[in-house]
């Protein structure tokens, strides 16, 4: 069905690699290879190449995006077709570009995450997994925290003038959701029930009268909250 991520019997991020630089996508190639828990399924040089392997059927869990491949290419408007065509889809973002203009866009049109190309392989490999299993947003270590918190701060649905006071708990769930970590993860690690997990979210969002878990992320960081 179309806009579903494809089912697999291994526990593998299924990944397209969309770069109009061969030697790159190689290069990325060559960093995954060696992980059991991602495969390359496809590759893409242009925004047609990424239509004609959809169409084809062959629909990756993860989709990484250069917003910048050729001329005629515009990866940001590829990001918002996505978005409505496969929303099954994650999309991450891998650019040279760390501008505020290009971070705050692509976050608005719906991606996962947004890593710079000098991110390391060990954090690209984390994002991947992070982004297929997790409702946060993802900010890649090399791109300073200052401009993500210069980037969200226009729309009016990103604040809606609630008091928030979160606990530290709170404060922690919601740092874990902002790095990806899916709400089984984060009860893994903080020991204890998925449902509580579930209820600080709650609790998170109402705090900051955001509607999404994906509003309140970019919420506390536009506001500097940690």
């Amino acid at each position: 069905m179309k806009g579903e991520i494809s089912t697999s019997q291994d526990a593998s991020v299924h990944i397209l690699i969309a770069d109009d630089s061969e030697i790159f996508r190689a290069g990325i190639k060559a960093i995954l290879g060696s992980e059991r828990s991602v495969c390359v399924d496809s590759e893409a040089a242009s925004c047609n190449q990424i239509r004609e392997i959809l169409e084809d059927g062959r629909v990756p869990d993860v989709i990484l995006l250069d917003i910048s491949m050729d001329k005629e290419d515009d990866g940001l408007e590829m990001l918002s077709w996505l978005n409505g065509n496969y929303p099954g889809i994650k999309i991450v973002i891998l650019s040279h570009y760390k501008e505020l203009r290009f971070i705050v866009e692509a976050v608005r049109k719906g991606a996962r995450a947004y890593l710079a190309k000098d991110t390391s392989p060990s954090e690209l490999i984390g994002a991947l997994t992070a982004v297929r299993q997790g409702n946060g947003v993802y900010f890649g270590e090399s791109i300073p925290s200052e401009l993500l918190a210069r980037s969200f701060g226009s729309d009016d649905n990103m604040h809606k003038g609630r008091p928030y006071r979160l606990s530290d708990r709170e404060m922690e769930i919601l740092k874990m959701l902002s790095r990806g970590h899916s709400v089984k993860e984060i009860s893994n690690v903080l020991a204890i029930n998925v449902s509580t997990v579930e209820s600080y979210k709650e609790r998170i969002k109402n705090k900051l009268g955001a509607d999404t878990t994906m509003e309140a992320v970019v919420f506390a960081v536009k506001q500097g909250l940690f």
